[in-house]
Parts: structure tokens; C-alpha cells; sequence
């Protein structure tokens, strides 16, 4: 348990790499918090670009600049934060094109007080553009969230979860083991805040003090197929392992029906990069439902993908999103008739 009358120290850590057109933006959003008890401390990772003289130019005696002269592939630069120092202090990590508004250090350290026990914390996000612009909000509609409400909120679409702005003790986010390596961090995020949330509960600031750049040269935003997929496989393994999918056999095909659901929403921005052909290929390989529900055809992704595609590449941006929800509600309905059935006949037999 966290000692509420020490004073709440935290480190604020933005790993970057060829940051230059964003990084400034990033760091003053930092350095105007209205409280003051922060270090900053930026990961630098083989720019080429101007970013390293950008950085240099803040002359704050709370900025520290570790710099890797060598490339590093994301996953291992990342992976450097679990080697800083700092234990009692609350980590807040930061992407280097996003944005904290200035009372956002001291909403969480209110929140922290109020919630000593909490594993993790975040506040309402904006999502803005290149030009810094609100162009959407991403808002979490429970105050206190265990491990499996957030992810089942995730993955059902009433949460949004992004890999910056989140804060939790240096000590809970070492002892999970930070972000595991997959591959371009793809779904590292959710799962270290899942695995974190599990050891306690989650707490939502209801203010919106966070936001999320949305660009074309987002990380998450350009992911290669064979990255994605094998990512997808890592997350399925992690939740089976993690006994996620539990309880009732309703209350299983249910998880494993949002989790998929999930799981297509991310594969749309592959859409975009890659081939009909590459896509179904990923469809027929990733595998989150159960032998039963293949066999009552309930819900079946394969074909209604490949149908989908088959129009998507030829059609309008409008007409294409209209007929994947069109596509979605079909197949939606026909899950829910088959648990309905199922439910039925289950009561009809005993």
C-alpha cells in the first residue's frame, strides 16, 4: 500500500525515434504540468533526424536524455524502461507524438491518494491529428475497473486503450515484466495493463487530460501483416494462459466472441496495406473460436471476410465501411440467435 502522506514523485519517460516533427510539442506539454514533482526522461534511439537537437535545447534540470547511438527495433528500446531506476515513484509512460494537458499529474496524484491500492491509472483521452487538432474523445465509462472489466471493455468496444499516458508504480509495472516483445509492441500494451489491472484495479479520471495523435506515421497505425498476426498469436496464448477465458461455457463463447471482434477492428488498418488474398490468408490462420461454433457456422468470420473483401477493394471508402457494419450486424445476429437456441434447449432438457 502506497504511503498517502509521502510526497508522489513521477517519472515521466518518452522513448523516440526520428520524433522531430511532434517532440517538442510533447516535451512542453510535460514541462507545463502544474505539478511539479516529475522527471523526464527520454529513451532517444538512433534519430537521424533533428530530434536529439530539439531535445537538447530544453534546458530543464528535470530532463534526462539516454541516448542509444545504435538503432534499436522498438520492442528493445521499450524494453529499456524496465531498466531505469525507481521504485516507490509512479511511472508515466508517453509517445513521443502525444500530448498531456497541464493538470493531468495532478488529477492522477489525487487519484493515487484517493486510491492507494490501485495497480493503474488514466484519464479521459482526446484523440487530435498532425495539426494538433481534436478530431474524436475515447472515453472509459467505469470509474473502477478489475482486470477482466477492462478488457472485457476493451474488447466489446466501450474502451478505447493507446500505449501512452497510463500511470502505475515502477515497482507493479517491473514486477509484471514491462511490455512483452511483440512484435512492434502490437497488443503489448493491453496486455501489460491487463496484467497490471488484475493485480488490483484500474482507476478512470473522468477529466479529459490526455491526447492521442492520430497520423500516418503512427506505429500502431502501420503494421505489416506477418507482424500483426504473429502478435494476435502471442496475445491468444497470454490470455489462455492467464485463464481469461473462464467460467460458464456461455460466458467463455461470449469472451472469445468479443476478443475476436477486437481483434478485426485492428485487422481493418491492415486492410488498408494488404492484399484480399494476404488478409484471408491471416482470417483462416488466426483461430480465437471453439471447434462448436465452426461447426453450427454461428460465426463465421472466414467467409464473411472474404465476401467483404471481394466488394471493399473495389468500392468507395463510404460504401465500404457501410457494408462492413452491415456484415458485422448480420453475423452479430446470427451469433446471438445460435446462444439463444443453445440456451433454450439447455432449459428444455432439464
Amino acid at each position: 500500500m502506497t504511503n498517502t502522506n509521502n510526497i508522489l514523485k513521477f517519472k515521466v519517460v518518452i522513448p523516440v525515434h526520428n520524433g522531430g516533427e511532434y517532440i517538442a510539442e510533447t516535451i512542453e506539454s510535460v514541462l507545463n504540468q502544474t505539478y511539479y514533482m516529475f522527471d523526464l526522461i527520454i529513451l532517444e534511439n538512433g534519430s537521424t533526424d533533428d530530434t536529439l537537437t530539439i531535445v537538447n535545447s530544453f534546458r530543464d534540470s528535470r530532463i534526462q536524455v539516454l541516448i542509444e547511438q545504435d538503432l534499436l527495433p522498438i520492442e528493445q528500446n521499450w524494453a529499456r524502461i524496465t531498466s531505469l531506476e525507481g521504485q516507490d515513484e509512479y511511472l508515466v509512460i508517453l509517445c513521443a507524438d502525444d500530448l498531456l494537458y497541464p493538470t493531468f499529474l495532478e488529477r492522477i496524484a489525487t487519484a493515487i491518494r484517493q486510491n492507494p491500492d490501485a495497480c493503474l491509472f488514466h484519464t479521459q483521452a482526446h484523440l487530435i491529428n498532425d495539426k494538433s487538432k481534436i478530431i474524436a474523445k475515447c472515453t472509459s465509462v467505469k470509474q473502477i475497473e478489475s482486470g477482466d472489466e477492462f478488457l472485457d471493455a476493451l474488447h466489446s468496444n466501450q474502451e478505447p486503450v493507446m500505449g501512452s499516458g497510463y500511470v502505475m508504480k515502477f515497482s507493479d509495472f517491473k514486477s509484471v515484466g514491462g511490455y512483452p516483445d511483440y512484435p512492434r509492441l502490437l497488443l503489448a500494451d493491453v496486455w501489460t495493463y491487463f496484467s497490471l489491472t488484475r493485480k488490483s484495479y484500474k482507476v478512470n479520471v473522468p477529466e479529459y487530460l490526455t491526447a492521442w495523435r492520430i497520423h500516418n506515421d503512427s506505429e500502431g497505425y502501420n503494421p505489416k501483416l506477418i507482424e500483426f498476426l504473429e502478435a494476435v498469436r502471442r496475445y491468444q496464448v497470454d490470455l489462455e494462459n492467464a485463464y481469461y477465458f473462464h467460467g460458464s461455457t456461455t460466458r467463455t463463447q461470449l469472451l472469445q466472441y468479443f476478443t475476436v471482434r477486437y481483434i478485426r477492428r485492428m485487422a481493418r488498418r491492415v486492410v488498408i496495406q494488404n492484399s484480399p488474398q494476404k488478409l484471408s490468408e491471416f482470417v483462416s490462420q488466426t483461430d480465437f473460436i471453439s471447434n462448436d461454433l465452426h461447426y453450427y457456422k454461428a460465426y463465421d468470420w472466414d467467409l464473411t471476410l472474404k465476401r467483404y473483401l471481394q466488394i471493399a477493394f473495389i468500392s468507395n471508402f463510404y460504401f465500404r465501411t457501410m457494408m462492413y457494419y452491415f456484415l458485422i450486424g448480420i453475423v452479430s445476429l446470427r451469433y446471438l440467435t445460435y446462444l439463444l437456441f443453445r440456451q433454450l434447449n439447455s432449459w428444455s432438457s432439464v
